[in-house]
């Protein structure tokens, strides 16, 4: 689609025009542009008008209307498109496999061969030259500009690429339905829900369930994105009733749930690689959705928070029947990590991981000693993370030992036997 500009006085008018088949769409609006040139807001509800029963021809009619709109001073702002293609099974098969470039390279040349600037875009993420560096930052610019003209947003969702197609998206659940109407959003493959509010409700769940639903590609979810102490308290965050959602997104491979009282229902999701729960308090029956066979994790990370009775339900966990592929293990804030490591070293699952993650807990010397006891057993660990535990100097130094690396860093104090995270 060509994008046509005419500025006055900061007020800019924009048309576009688009052939499809023996269609003439013409599209326009208006926006504020502030004098260091990002857009400041403005008339964004586009008009499309399609222009049929043409005599002259669809490309005389096209160069006649553009002729017009020159000589009325527009000026030409764009003329590459992109996300005028699409091949959904090549398309499915990148983000199935984000590392295969020969796939990335006859992708790329697909796309220019059928006028589409992300052509041009991965094909110069392949490159890595300064001069191809240059072209790609302009085509990112170009392609966030038009989601936000196209969002009525001056700013708000983040957005991230990989060589010319959209990866993931930071945004509230009603701009990611607009944005599935987008061509450039037809390859999101990560979606990262903002919190338009203070909590979801059971009705929310089913309304972004079909929204998330209609993302064929999608991979990885996670519920909610903020930032904790900044945006919002983590127990301020109501996901609620999460069950709706499983259903609609069986293909997940990452899923990350970040917020307070919260349902996990079945949580039915076979294709699942890794799962994160970051909570203040994670109650017995969410433990119990997640520790049913799942033959496919690699990783999984939980957060207890305080006064949780869940730690007495690790059994199925621990026991590592259920999770033949796990790798990374994570049991963090959580206010039994001593009771947790005076068990831990006979578990079936510990020969199996490499990553053990005990950090934001109530791990004390006393504790410690029991890992000392058994360090034998940690010894494989290529990383072991006790960070913002209770550990007194000592206890820091002696740490060290227990596997090739140990992270000991932000300890709270002997004297401070609390969860990092309890709000």
């Amino acid at each position: 689609m060509a994008r046509y500009e005419r500025d006055r006085d900061g007020i800019v008018e924009s048309w576009e025009v688009e052939v499809e088949g023996t269609v003439l769409w013409t599209r326009e609006g208006r926006f504020w542009r502030r004098p260091d040139g990002t857009v400041a807001g403005g008339d964004l509800d586009w008009v499309n008008q399609p222009i049929r029963g043409l005599f002259r021809g669809i490309d005389k009619e096209r160069a006649r209307v553009i002729d017009q709109h020159l000589g009325n001073g527009f000026a030409l702002v764009d003329e590459s498109a992109l996300g005028v293609a699409s091949d959904p099974a090549i398309e499915a098969r990148l983000v199935d496999l984000p590392s295969d470039d020969p796939l990335w390279t006859v992708y790329s040349d697909w796309l220019q061969q059928h006028g589409d600037a992300r052509g041009a875009w991965g094909a110069v993420c392949d490159g890595g030259n300064n001069a191809d560096a240059a072209l790609a930052a302009r085509l990112q610019s170009q392609a966030e500009r038009e989601l936000r003209l196209h969002l009525g947003l001056d700013h708000g969702p983040s957005f991230g690429w990989q060589r010319g197609l959209l990866a993931w998206c930071s945004a509230e659940p009603a701009q990611l339905d607009s944005l599935l109407l987008h061509p450039l959003g037809r390859t999101l493959a990560d979606a990262r829900v903002r919190m338009p509010g203070r909590g979801f409700g059971r009705n929310d769940m089913r309304e972004l369930a079909e929204i998330l639903g209609r993302y064929p590609h999608l991979r990885r979810l996670q519920l909610c994105d903020f930032e904790m102490h900044e945006d919002a308290e983590l127990s301020d965050v109501i996901l609620g009733e999460l069950g709706p959602l499983w259903p609609r997104l069986t293909e997940l491979r990452h899923l990350v749930l970040q917020g307070g009282l919260m349902q996990l229902g079945q949580l039915d999701l076979p294709s699942l690689q890794t799962l994160t729960i970051r909570t203040t308090g994670l109650m017995p029956e969410s433990l119990e959705a997640v520790v049913r066979k799942r033959p496919s994790l690699t990783g999984l990370e939980l957060w207890f928070g305080r006064e949780t009775d869940a730690g007495s339900h690790l059994g199925p966990l621990l026991s590592g029947r259920h999770f033949p592929s796990l790798r990374a293990l994570g049991l963090c804030n959580a206010d039994f990590t001593d009771e947790l490591v005076a068990e831990l070293h006979t578990s079936p699952l510990l020969p199996r991981l490499r990553t053990l993650d005990l950090s934001r807990g109530t791990l004390s010397d006393e504790g410690l000693d029991s890992l000392l006891r058994s360090r034998a057993a940690y010894a494989h660990l290529d990383l072991f993370d006790l960070s913002q535990s209770c550990l007194s100097p000592e206890g820091v130094i002696a740490a060290a030992v227990l596997c090739k690396q140990v992270i000991v860093s932000d300890q709270k104090g002997v004297n401070e036997r609390y969860v990092s995270v309890a709000e």
